[in-house]
């Protein structure tokens, strides 16, 4: 998930992402090809800058979220897989990536269910996490959500 405010800025760097995607780029090769566009443009030269800075002072300090120099743009800001991006725990627990979603997390994330389970497994896995939030009477009431129940 990329919250990413309009601005001059965001729109260069989109068309930046969108040109490493085209032709020889070997982030074409990866399977979630525009985020590891994002990913080199946002930290690769941040990272590459301060291994030359320690390079020629090791006072520098060490790279992380905490730290002095972050690792990324100082326009971004990191948030972990848990705080935007839970998965169920069938897709959670066969990718050490991913984050097992919780009650209280902000969004349940289905990316994948399907290479682990079926496509009836996931919509049943999507409709549990669905009505702990909603309920079926509210929505029989609505007139445009109706059909679909």
């Amino acid at each position: 998930i990329v919250l990413v405010r309009a601005s001059t800025w965001s729109w260069r760097f989109f068309q930046q992402v969108r040109w490493m995607t085209f032709g020889r780029s070997p982030v074409t090769q990866h399977p979630w090809w525009e985020q590891t566009a994002m990913v080199y443009l946002l930290q690769l030269p941040f990272t590459l800058a301060h291994a030359a800075g320690v390079a020629r002072l090791p006072a520098v300090g060490d790279i992380g979220p905490s730290a002095e120099h972050r690792g990324f743009a100082h326009a971004c800001v990191m948030f972990s897989q848990k705080h935007l991006n839970g998965y169920p725990p069938i897709v959670a627990s066969a990718l050490r990536t991913h984050e097992h979603f919780e009650v209280g997390d902000f969004i349940v994330s289905f990316s994948g269910c399907k290479v682990y389970s079926s496509q009836e497994v996931c919509n049943q896995l999507f409709l549990g996490y669905f009505f702990q939030v909603h309920d079926v009477q509210q929505l029989e009431i609505d007139p445009a959500l109706r059909p679909w129940l």
